[in-house]
């Protein structure tokens, strides 16, 4: 039996085959896409993190990669399905974003080695939630900076990511969904340096 993450790779494979626009590969809404275009860059922290070395996990056909090269990031960036790594390649005019085939849960880079890791709706598809974050955790830096993408707004699954981040101490952290204050207030009793609520738009 396929489990959640072999299933929505088949699935995500055949949306980069059939190809289309962004939105449509990665499964967002037209205008979902464009929204969250307009304020995606208003969560980074306000330090000059220009030049610095991004990894874009769970890019689809590279939408948010080539954001951050056109901000002046060196981009990193892997999907699970090889197909959308190609799809993102075909569309990505400037060669030097590094696409690579790879699992959330097997990230092939050094640990601590990224400013800033982001992931954009993908931890819905994740079968071992857990182990993903502590992947993604491992390849950044001790002051890095990590945005998380969660589609899914109230739900255990949501809140556990959430808290393990926040026990993790290594970074600023952001939910887009809009959370309760109670549950903003747990994660920082949890020890997060600082939880930022974003707006929904």
């Amino acid at each position: 039996m396929q489990n959640i993450e072999e299933v929505w790779k088949e699935k995500f494979s055949a949306f980069a085959k059939a190809g289309g626009n962004d939105y449509q590969l990665s499964q967002w809404s037209e205008s979902g896409l464009k929204n969250y275009i307009k304020y995606f860059f208003e969560y980074f922290p306000e330090k000059n993190i220009r030049n610095s070395l991004a990894l874009d996990v769970g890019c689809g056909p590279g939408t948010f990669s080539r954001l951050l090269v056109k901000r002046g990031f060196k981009v990193c960036a892997v999907d699970f399905s090889e197909e959308m790594v190609r799809a993102a390649k075909e569309r990505t005019e400037d060669k030097s974003i590094d696409y690579r085939t790879a699992e959330v849960c097997k990230l092939p880079f050094f640990d601590n080695y990224f400013d800033v890791v982001i992931c954009s709706g993908v931890f819905q598809h994740v079968y071992d939630y857990k182990k993903a974050l502590r992947e993604m955790r491992r390849v950044l830096k001790n002051k890095g900076f990590m945005m998380v993408e969660i589609l899914v707004a109230v739900s255990i699954m949501t809140v556990s990511i959430l808290v393990a981040m926040a026990v993790a101490q290594k970074s600023i952290y952001v939910s887009r969904q809009a959370f309760h204050t109670t549950q903003a207030a747990f994660l920082l009793e949890e020890g997060a340096e600082n939880v930022r609520i974003a707006r929904d738009n």
